[in-house]
């Protein structure tokens, strides 16, 4: 049937066709899904408790295979006393340098921090001989090791059960990397791999002790060491030391309030709804800078008389924005932090917001509240530059929002009211990322970065991936990157929203002491008792126009600012025709 060489079976006869037709088919499965992969797969990095679980079993495994080892090895000495150890193993050397050279590798992807590079480096070196001993430890389990009495199968689970649960557990620890992504290349060097093993398995799968059988396991084995660092590829070669979260940019100054920085974070958008499919195609939340928009080639035409009025309906243009005079390219200090004039933004037939004039003071604590539809994320949203107005100016500090956005984003932070972040980063991550792209130092947005952290109570969960925070943990992460840059301005919708009332309390001090300082915060809520308590201005915005706007004091008019609210928005409801609700009958 099989020769015994240094205690290994190999294989022989029909045994060598199967196992070789197998390889070979699972090759050809392997090739079929990398064509099917249509594009990188990041791995969802898994809770907290489940990488407990994961260590666990690892730890136990090796504990257990130590211990099967030696029983293992102590009966086939007794059973096979001529053999003594065996064949002394030759690849080992190869597989100890592959792993050094691919801890080297792995840690020039300068792109990422130190520590992501080192975890990274340390669970590729650790995981890459998995993807060869895996299915090599699954064909030599079923023929090539010589059985052990009086219980063959005994001692063969007691060898290769724990051997399994490392090798998977190993392969596992791949997770925990955010710089691991699944793409076509991997799938094809690993069917690389299994052919080798297929063409090794005709040849009877013989212990390396030849040079067919040793060439066959080294060229193997590198081709699996190839597949784990595919892992860690970047999507384009050149990329290779710049790709990441950590991507290092040109040495800048921090920039100051007054300061043009190019201001970034973007998030793929949504596709947009079939209301808002008639007119211009909304811009959804993100931190990007748009283009300005394209510039009339037609001269201003000058009149001596003031504005003319007329009856006639305003005329709509087909450029979606309406230029108005040049802007200063540096914030003018002195007037109103935010002037909106005459704002305008419609969805088809419905006019979101009509033609709303809003001026708020610096220093000032505002707050924008009005009932579900009545413009406020819509009015916020092209405040910030994140979607087109049909018509009307916004000025922030003097420069003009649409006319020419960079200038105006570099002074303000925006939280929108779903603001998407990058989920494969930390939180620390992130934050540092937010200062780097708004143009701090390195050294700089770590610093700011961790002290966000602190304020905000997310220190002890710094590491842990975006994706695992919870709603009122991602508020205050997009909070922490709206204030790294420490903008003049800030807008909020819905800040406290899905945040507990600790750190609800922390945040409404820290945006009391932003506010002390001299900045102006402009925030949505509906929450009548937090803006009442924290704000010094209140605007009411009902069906797309502005009801009511001024001091706090001034708005309430001597009743709680949700009675005033209630009073000017008016209630909508009829509940007389609800008499069934309540009934005891049926």
């Amino acid at each position: 049937m099989s020769s015994l060489n240094g205690g290994w079976l190999s294989y022989a006869g029909d045994a060598r066709i199967e196992l070789a037709v197998g390889l070979l088919a699972a090759a050809g499965g392997a090739t079929f899904a990398g064509f099917r992969l249509k594009r990188t797969i990041a791995a969802s990095r898994p809770p907290g408790s489940v990488v407990v679980l994961m260590f666990t079993l690892w730890v136990i495994s090796l504990i257990a295979f130590l211990v099967g080892l030696v029983v293992y090895l102590k009966q086939f000495v007794h059973d096979y006393p001529n053999i003594h150890s065996g064949v002394t193993d030759p690849i080992t050397p190869v597989t100890f340098l592959a792993a050094l050279a691919l801890f080297g590798i792995i840690m020039t992807r300068a792109g990422y921090g130190f520590t992501t590079r080192l975890g990274g480096a340390v669970v590729g070196a650790m995981a890459a001989p998995m993807i060869f001993e895996l299915p090599f430890d699954l064909i030599v389990m079923a023929r090539t090791y010589p059985p052990l009495f009086p219980d063959p199968a005994f001692y063969r689970a007691i060898f290769f059960t724990p051997l399994f649960l490392i090798e998977i557990t190993t392969l596992w620890l791949l997770t925990l990397s955010p710089m691991v992504r699944l793409r076509r290349s991997t799938f094809f060097w690993f069917a690389l791999m299994l052919g080798v093993f297929g063409i090794w398995a005709l040849y009877g799968f013989g212990y390396p002790n030849a040079v067919l059988p040793i060439t066959l396991n080294v060229i193997s084995k590198l081709l699996a060491f190839i597949a784990a660092l595919t892992l860690f590829m970047p999507d384009r070669l050149r990329d290779w030391r710049t790709d990441g979260p950590g991507r290092e940019q040109a040495k800048q100054p921090a920039p100051g309030r007054g300061q043009i920085v190019p201001p970034v974070m973007a998030a793929p958008p949504p596709a947009p709804s079939p209301a808002a499919a008639a007119g211009p195609a909304p811009v959804q939340p993100s931190l990007m800078a748009p283009p300005p928009p394209t510039k009339h080639t037609q001269p201003a035409v000058k009149s001596t008389p003031p504005a003319v009025k007329s009856t006639q309906p305003a005329v709509k243009h087909t450029q979606p924005a309406v230029k108005h005079t040049q802007p200063a390219k540096e914030p003018i200090m002195g007037g109103p932090a935010i002037k909106v004039l005459g704002l305008r933004k419609s969805f088809g037939p419905k006019e979101a917001v009509a033609g709303i004039d809003l001026e708020i003071a610096p220093g000032s604590f505002a707050g924008l509240v009005g009932p579900n539809g009545a413009g406020k994320t819509t009015s916020l949203s092209m405040m910030t530059g994140l979607l087109r107005p049909d018509a009307g100016q916004i000025l922030i500090n003097g420069l003009d929002v649409w006319a020419d956005p960079p200038a105006a984003k570099a002074v303000i932070g925006v939280v929108p009211a779903e603001a998407r972040l990058f989920d494969r980063l930390s939180g620390e991550e992130l934050l540092e990322y937010a200062g780097r792209l708004r143009g701090l130092p390195a050294a700089e947005a770590r610093s700011r970065a961790a002290q966000l952290l602190d304020v905000l109570d997310l220190t002890g969960d710094a590491k842990r991936l975006v994706a695992d925070y919870s709603t009122g943990m991602r508020r205050k992460a997009a909070l922490g990157c709206a204030l790294i840059h420490n903008p003049s301005v800030l807008f909020l919708d819905e800040p406290l929203e899905g945040v507990d009332p600790v750190s609800a309390d922390a945040i409404r001090r820290l945006l009391t002491n932003y506010v002390g300082s001299g900045s102006t915060v402009l925030f949505s809520s509906h929450v009548m008792e937090l803006v009442e308590q924290v704000c010094d201005h209140v605007s009411i915005i009902s069906q797309g126009h502005i009801v009511a706007s001024g001091p706090t004091e001034q708005v309430r008019g001597g009743k709680t600012l949700q009675r005033a609210f209630i009073d000017l928005v008016g209630a909508k409801g009829n509940e007389e025709g609800l008499s069934w609700l309540g009934s005891s009958s049926s």
